[in-house]
């Protein structure tokens, strides 16, 4: 209470000196790389065609490239480009460390830290090259670039079925910070920490509380791995005393290699009267405080999302509860699912009931436990599309940052809507406004009198096995379009023949300290909002690096961006 008193008199006493502006949020956007651009690191080079884009929360993207100037097998690159510096890492033709007698052929699939580490797959090419060792996994730090893992290499162990690695599929590698990396899958996982690679879970790892049980299956699928390595694990265990209707499980291990138990099936599924079945338990999504959200069917038949904190369970939506915002339209099927920093979520849920058709059977709801609200809802006006509605797929994907903003890609339906211009990305704002970033065949400011028509964008899931499979929250260490500065990362092709990678959004400078109504008014409802969400450690708070974490740095800006006022 008395640092609380200390920090509300501080802040109070300094912004009675301070001004006020005006703004009304909208998107800006940073051109990371265009096309005919002189290529760093090559010289006499420029870029000529975009593969890949994805980014940290520093707004730095880790970037793929096709050159203009160089000879082929030697034409394609590997950049950092972003605040905090630009530098090529790699570069087809140049010897793949680690690889003898090899050298990089293709690059594919980057993921980038918040530490600058870029992680990627490539194939090789050389004398010592075969079909069963042509690929791989790269880490390039500034300054350095190691091999993590070659296909036909020995696993840690080689134990099981499967001794050696194997072209990993790209959506089951994961990166945290530093060097920690994880490879999924529904079988078993494999951690990459300091000490190299380890499987936190064999069939010979004791299963904790139960004498005689066995591990059989224990895997994370493609939940990833959170900043500091802790990685979900859904295992099913048989053995022992254990019955057929407990062997369902879910644990979070780490780069200690111990295991936590978060839930089994026969449970109770709190908010359902009946316990978890085991016919379909597993987890959505985790952040690195270890806030887990989990897919379950409870045996009263209620098929829905809850939420673990600190050993204690919640539900986030039932199937056949109402769903707030659709007046008497039901919760029925649950979709993409993320969860941020702080514990809150966003996530797609199909509706039924009375009213709903399939012009309005989907929606995005975000929120925590006991306090969900609807952002947008299929068949709504859609922001910036002149008249037009959002469709299906309502989102292909979606991302949410630390800072509750939420971004996805979907779909528009009415009229005049065509294969040239269905295609949008939209954003909230920091006061949960919506707003479209890009859609086919309509404008963009890429600069003062610099306008262009965008008539196609792709983003990294166009690369991929499917949009969605890229959907996070943050801090799953899956490669992200979305960042915590607010901006989205696509490539646009544009009217004229030109071709730029693009960061589009609501980047800090925006004006982070205007956080209540009336926006675009500096005042004391903006203190009290401020205050409010820093003593619940609320996200809303969260205004400084390191993001996902609320001290005095979020102090300090608010009463920087307050003392300045709004542009």
């Amino acid at each position: 209470m008395v640092r609380g008193a200390i920090v509300n008199k501080a802040i109070v006493a300094v912004v009675l000196g301070c001004g006020s502006g005006v703004l009304l949020a909208q998107p800006a956007y940073r051109v990371v790389a265009f096309e005919g651009q002189a290529a760093p690191g090559v010289s006499g080079a420029v870029f000529e065609t975009f593969h890949f884009g994805v980014v940290n929360d520093l707004g730095d993207v880790a970037l793929i490239a096709t050159m203009d100037g160089p000879a082929p097998g030697t034409d394609v690159g590997l950049w950092r480009i972003g605040p905090s510096g630009t530098e090529l890492r790699a570069r087809l033709g140049q010897d793949a460390p680690g690889a003898p007698y090899a050298v990089f052929d293709e690059f594919s699939l980057p993921n980038i830290n918040n530490d600058g580490a870029i992680l990627f797959r490539a194939e090789l090419d050389g004398p010592s090259v075969q079909s069963s060792n042509d690929t791989g996994l790269w880490l390039s730090t500034p300054g350095s670039l190691d091999l993590l893992a070659r296909e036909g290499d020995l696993l840690p162990g080689a134990v099981g079925l499967f001794p050696a690695f194997s072209d990993v599929s790209p959506v089951q590698w994961s990166l945290g910070s530093g060097s920690i990396v994880a490879i999924g899958g529904t079988t078993s996982s494999l951690i990459h920490g300091p000490g190299g690679w380890f499987f936190p879970v064999t069939s010979a790892t004791p299963v904790p509380d139960e004498t005689g049980a066995s591990f059989l299956l224990a895997g994370n699928g493609m939940n990833g791995i959170t900043p500091s390595g802790r990685v979900p694990i859904s295992a099913t265990v048989f053995g022992g005393s254990v019955d057929v209707s407990e062997g369902n499980r879910i644990y979070i291990t780490d780069l200690s290699q111990g295991l936590r138990e978060v839930l089994r099936s026969g449970d109770p599924a709190p908010g359902t009267g009946g316990v978890f079945a085991p016919q379909l338990l597993s987890v959505a999504r985790i952040n690195d405080a270890e806030d887990t959200l989990i897919v379950g069917l409870s045996t009263a038949l209620n098929l829905g999302l809850w939420r673990e904190r600190d050993g204690t369970i919640e539900p986030l939506v039932l199937g056949g509860d109402e769903a707030p915002g659709a007046i008497g339209a039901l919760f029925d099927e649950p979709g993409p699912t993320v969860l941020n920093a702080h514990g809150e979520a966003a996530f797609v849920y199909e509706l039924a009931g009375p009213g709903v058709t399939t012009t309005n059977n989907f929606g995005i709801w975000t929120g925590t436990p006991g306090d969900i609200s609807l952002l947008v809802r299929k068949g709504d006006f859609a922001p910036g599309a002149a008249g037009n509605v959002h469709g299906s797929p309502l989102a292909e994907w979606m991302g949410l940052n630390a800072d509750g903003l939420v971004a996805f890609l979907g779909e528009l339906a009415g009229g005049g809507v065509n294969s040239f211009n269905d295609e949008a990305i939209w954003m909230t704002d920091r006061q949960g406004t919506l707003h479209q970033i890009v859609r086919e065949g309509s404008p963009i400011e890429l600069a003062p009198g610099d306008s262009r028509v965008v008539t196609s964008f792709e983003t990294f899931g166009d690369f991929v096995f499917g949009r969605g499979e890229m959907a996070s929250g943050g801090e799953d260490g899956k490669p992200r379009i979305f960042s915590d500065r607010g901006e989205v990362v696509f490539i646009a092709n544009f009217a004229d023949g030109s071709s730029a990678v693009v960061a589009g959004g609501f980047p800090p400078a925006d004006c982070p300290a205007d956080l209540a109504e009336p926006f675009g008014v500096l005042d004391f409802d903006d203190i009290l909002a401020f205050l409010t969400a820093f003593g619940s450690m609320g996200s809303l708070a969260d205004l400084a690096e390191p993001f996902g974490v609320i001290d005095f740095d979020d102090i300090l800006a608010f009463l920087v961006s307050f003392g300045a006022g709004c542009p």
